[in-house]
């Protein structure tokens, strides 16, 4: 038994998963096959798709996620593509999950069909598995037009009752330039959405700024990326647009953006970092130059995945790169993992209930892992 193994067995939670990015290549395969994809691009276009998913461009990713979760068209996909994610978080012992997932992707459908969809795959996850789920709605950065309407779908009763906890702002791309194509499948029609151009740059904070603002007066807790700013935009210019209780993605901003951590440190802001993007993108030499400790002692930090099939990573593995690469010990393995609760936008009770869970579990697996 070890630290390793230790990890491997605790309870966990991933607080900045995306379900754009979470949409594995062998799920990916059965919707393309299913919903006849290939054939509602060019065969180009199609192929360069599918290879980005076994070598992406770092430049491209936000875009690509947004493209082949297009492929979604019915409900049923959605459940299914819920159900399936959730059940890779159960392999990692991840018992709790906020996913942020972006409604005006899937807007062939209606709030309340796209609701039922996702709550439906929740249920079939809790019963089979027993992982709970809830929902954070993203604003795409290239989508400023669907900003209100998805913060008016937030505050309403509907989304409260569906599990919908947040609003975030992120870097999918909702790909608005895409051609319409409609298409039948037996008695069912619907319209796919076929790539025939970049998509749009990404937008300033400043365009998000009303929706994040009539969210927060309702008391409802918001979320931002804390990366892909354009242009000369700062993650301070964010924090000031937008003033999110939670940044996720951080660790590219804090390395580059001179006073930053002092910034976050002295706000006290949720932080949630995936050091194998910043790896993955390029940002980042080695992960031997990741200030890991740092980071820890000086933040309210939790680690994620984020886009597990686009960074090459679970929950699990950056958790264990912390302790080969930043020298973290089993104390600071069980604060990360208690702060993704702390993080949480639980309320408060629920989020004490797990707190309790999870701390009592750590002392059981100490003894067992790493008797002590």
């Amino acid at each position: 038994m070890s630290l390793h193994s230790f990890i491997q067995a605790m309870p966990k939670a991933d607080v900045g998963l995306h379900f754009e990015g979470a949409l594995t290549r062998d799920l990916l395969d059965l919707l393309s096959e299913q919903n006849d994809i290939p054939t509602s691009m060019k065969p180009s276009q199609y192929r360069d798709l599918m290879s980005q998913l076994d070598k992406p461009d770092a430049k491209r990713i936000y875009e690509i996620a947004g493209r082949i979760a297009k492929w979604i068209l019915f409900p049923d996909d959605l459940t299914r593509s819920i159900y399936e994610i959730g059940l890779n978080l159960h392999k990692q012992n991840i018992r709790y999950a906020e996913m942020q997932l972006s409604p005006s992707i899937y807007s062939t459908m209606p709030f309340e069909t796209f609701l039922n969809a996702i709550n439906d795959g929740r249920d079939r996850l809790w019963r089979a598995w027993k992982v709970r789920v809830n929902w954070i709605l993203c604003i795409p950065r290239d989508d400023p037009r669907s900003g209100d309407d998805i913060a008016r779908y937030t505050a309403t009763p509907l989304a409260r009752r569906g599990n919908v906890l947040g609003l975030g702002l992120n870097s999918v791309r909702a790909n608005r330039d895409a051609v319409k194509r409609t298409t039948s499948v037996g008695a069912r029609r619907t319209t796919t959405m076929t790539a025939t151009a970049e998509a749009d740059d990404i937008q300033p904070s400043g365009q998000f700024k009303r929706p994040f603002v009539n969210t927060q007066k309702r008391d409802i807790p918001t979320l931002s990326a804390a990366h892909n700013y354009p242009k000369q935009e700062t993650v301070r210019e964010i924090i000031e647009n937008l003033n999110p209780s939670r940044l996720t993605e951080v660790g590219e901003a804090l390395q580059h953006e001179e006073g930053l951590l002092g910034l976050l440190a002295e706000r006290q802001t949720a932080c949630v970092a995936t050091p194998s993007r910043d790896l993955r993108l390029n940002k980042l030499a080695s992960l031997r130059d990741y200030p890991y400790q740092k980071y820890y002692q000086q933040l309210n930090l939790s680690l994620s995945a984020s886009m597990p099939t686009f960074y090459r990573t679970t929950l699990t593995d950056e958790m264990i790169l912390a302790v080969e690469y930043g020298d973290l010990g089993v104390d600071e393995i069980e604060g990360l993992a208690l702060n993704a609760i702390r993080h949480s936008f639980l309320p408060a009770d629920e989020k004490a209930a797990l707190l309790d869970y999870f701390s009592a579990a750590y002392v059981s697996l100490r003894r067992e892992h790493l008797g002590h």
